[in-house]
């Protein structure tokens, strides 16, 4: 019998907010055959409900993690059909995130984000007051004035009300943000650096799975 192909395609991190998880929860399936395409979307390939010391990492009241390999998918795949030939475009590695309760109370959202922005916002301050202060930037207009025989009297003046204008700016050109707008359609730094940190959290976590032999793969 002709071999059916099956392409599967997942993501490094899939997060759900149910225990059983099926293979179309966490791939894109691809398949000429669109029978077959709709019976593996519907296999099971892993119960969180299930306490399986050896398959699941719990974290949290409300959130529990699993590494699942690829060949662990192809296994469960070719044991309800061995006519079947998967063809993986994905990672070989996925980590499982059930997450069942997303709400949170909006008191606490709002304390949250008031508390990062004053965090934010004054430990800027503080390092931009520090680094002003290391390389002594009222001294250096000072001279500059004198340079172009200026009487300086202190206090804030041509140099000191363009550079705060330049910094402000500068700092807004670079976030690539005014508010809830992007100057450009491209990723700001902190986009940029949210999703190396992800995936270096997800390439740890599944790091630990496998040293710790706790990922769901083929014996």
């Amino acid at each position: 019998m002709k071999q059916k192909t099956v392409y599967l395609k997942a993501e490094k991190n899939v997060k759900i907010n149910k225990d059983k998880v099926y293979l179309g929860d966490v791939f894109k399936v691809a398949s000429s055959d669109k029978l077959l395409l709709q019976k593996l979307k519907a296999v099971l390939i892993f119960d969180f409900s299930k306490k399986q010391k050896n398959n699941s990492e719990k974290t949290s009241k409300n959130e529990s993690r699993a590494v699942i390999s690829i060949l662990k998918v192809i296994d469960i795949v070719q044991k309800i059909d061995t006519d079947v030939e998967i063809v993986s475009l994905g990672e070989n590695d996925i980590v499982l995130e059930c997450i069942k309760d997303k709400s949170e109370k909006q008191v606490f959202v709002l304390a949250k984000v008031i508390f990062v922005s004053l965090v934010c916002f004054f430990g800027t301050a503080f390092t931009i007051m520090a680094f002003h202060n290391d390389i002594d930037v009222t001294g250096l207009f000072k001279r500059i004035y004198e340079m172009f025989g200026i009487r300086y009297s202190g206090g804030a003046g041509a140099l000191e009300i363009g550079y705060s204008i330049g910094l402000g700016a500068g700092i807004i050109v670079f976030y690539n943000h005014i508010g809830k707008r992007k100057i450009t359609k491209d990723p700001t730094p902190l986009e940029v650096e949210m999703r190396i940190y992800e995936d270096d959290v997800n390439q740890t976590l599944i790091d630990n799975a496998d040293r710790e032999g706790i990922e769901v793969d083929v014996s």
